[in-house]
């Protein structure tokens, strides 16, 4: 299958936005007109066809005419100034994204910013009436941000900028016409602009780029190259197994747009609380879904990251804080009655025009097994969890991609003990009981099979029997567990 998306590059330079604008507008949003998520859905569903809109995360089938894939479980609602609004994330089939400042850049660069760049839907209501409105933001950050950031990009959201993201923002209406563009400078706005007037040519030409400097006072024309990325997969070019897509770009045309001093109009970015849809996780990048209250609020503890301590720490950071991953925790029914089980494991490779890896996205379900949940014990979730999340990095890092068997003996051959230590900082397990949970799942790997016994810590050495029933007693017996702390304790 093939996802296509049509990228330009928009040539500004930077003295068009060399002067401060104070973008948050003082007032006082009325209860009346505070905008719920709910009304912000029905606006979308108002304004849109059907059939160009699809929920993340469901069975719902996606058409060729489907461009926005809505999250709504992510979204987050804010106040700011007289605007009421709601923002969410969404992804899109074809997505017009404009490289604001691209001179700065060389091409590399240019197409690693284009990489990273990412769209939200953005719903808001201001205090002189009570009628909904919309945006598609783009979010377009810096090549220095991109290096340098110590929080997932795609965290930002208009009303939660970090306070280290530099770049632009655009908004554009939902046919994907820009409409403001929005300079950003250490999570601050330092000017705004109105675009309007796109219109593309499918044509093979230079650019007609110039200097607008001096139209800083007026309206001015540019035309700019339009670059088209391809990604193919899941399942295209190595066999069936394969499920990664690998992205490429090419330049098919040029767009010309008319650029205006002006703005806001809508909630200006930099303004506000904080979203919300993240589960109450301090990190946005994995999702804790689970419904059941004494899971949810084992899995936000072992999320928490002033909580993770150890090797596991360092592999989970390097893993989320540098490219994009996307990781929904949740219960529900496993596949052969698995303690947890890893579905939907995706992963895209984007590419620079030198064939250069410049991002990968990633992005899978981790499902518990919900009839354990009486009797599971927090350590043996921890364990569960972070088994996972291990088979998760492996294939983010393309380490037998897919292929559960291969990964079970690559983790039981390199993160025994790194599973073991974080069980023993987290929670205090005991050192041996600590090495049995690491041990939990992998009896089919060939290090399991061929060993007699099992040398612990203590110098002791246990039986296959004893080391899987010190690990059963985790997993709960037949009013709660016999080892570890209880899920709802």
């Amino acid at each position: 299958m093939r996802n296509i998306f049509y990228i330009s590059y928009f040539l500004l330079p930077l003295l068009l936005f060399s002067c401060k604008k104070e973008t948050r507008i003082e007032g006082k949003v009325n209860q009346s007109h505070k905008l719920t998520i709910a009304e912000a859905r029905n606006h979308i569903k108002a304004t849109l066809p059907t059939n160009r809109v699809a929920l993340a995360r469901t069975s719902q089938e996606k058409t060729d005419s489907t461009d926005l894939v809505v999250n709504w479980t992510a979204a987050g609602q804010n106040t700011s100034g007289e605007y009421s609004f709601v923002e969410v994330p969404i992804k899109t089939e074809i997505t017009n994204v404009n490289l604001y400042g691209a001179e700065q850049y060389n091409e590399n660069e240019n197409a690693t910013r284009v990489a990273y760049s990412y769209s939200t839907l953005l719903i808001y209501k201001d205090s002189s009436n009570n009628n909904a409105n919309s945006y598609i933001v783009t979010y377009l950050p810096s090549i220095e941000y991109i290096q340098n950031h110590n929080r997932p990009i795609g965290r930002n959201r208009i009303a939660d900028l970090s306070n280290e993201f530099s770049g632009y923002i655009e908004y554009k209406d939902l046919d994907g016409n820009p409409k403001q563009v929005f300079t950003i400078e250490k999570g601050n706005v330092t000017s705004s602009m109105i675009l309007s007037n796109t219109r593309p040519i499918q044509t093979k030409t230079s650019s007609n780029s110039k200097s607008l400097a001096a139209a800083a006072a007026s309206c001015q024309t540019v035309c700019i190259p339009i670059i088209q990325t391809v990604c193919v997969g899941p399942g295209g070019g190595q066999g069936p197994r394969d499920k990664d897509q690998i992205c490429t770009t090419t330049q098919i045309g040029n767009n010309c747009n008319t650029i205006c001093n002006g703005g806001p109009t809508g909630p200006p970015p930099g303004g506000g609380g904080t979203g919300g849809g993240t589960g109450g996780s301090n990190n946005p990048d994995i999702k804790n879904q689970a419904q059941n209250p004494c899971l949810k609020a084992t899995v936000d503890q072992l999320l928490n990251s002033q909580n993770i301590e150890g090797t596991m720490a360092e592999i989970l950071n390097n893993f989320l804080d540098k490219n994009e991953v996307n990781l929904t925790i949740q219960e529900g029914i496993t596949q052969g009655n698995k303690v947890a089980h890893l579905s939907d494991n995706k992963l895209t490779k984007y590419m620079d025009p030198n064939h250069n890896i410049t991002k990968r996205v990633y992005s899978a379900t981790i499902t518990i097994d919900q009839s354990l949940l009486p009797t599971i014990s927090k350590e043996g979730v921890a364990t569960a969890l972070i088994h996972e999340v291990l088979h998760a990095y492996l294939d983010y890092n393309s380490i037998s991609f897919d292929q559960a068997a291969a990964q079970h003996n690559y983790i039981a051959a390199n993160y025994i003990g790194t599973m073991a230590a974080f069980l023993q900082n987290k929670y205090g397990v005991p050192a041996n009981d600590a090495v049995a949970l690491a041990w939990g799942g992998l009896a089919e790997t060939t290090l399991y099979k061929n060993a007699t016994s099992f040398q612990m810590p203590d110098n002791t050495t246990v039986s296959k029997e004893d080391l899987a029933h010190t690990y059963g007693d985790y997993m709960g017996g037949v009013d709660k567990p016999n080892k570890g702390k209880p899920l709802c304790n």
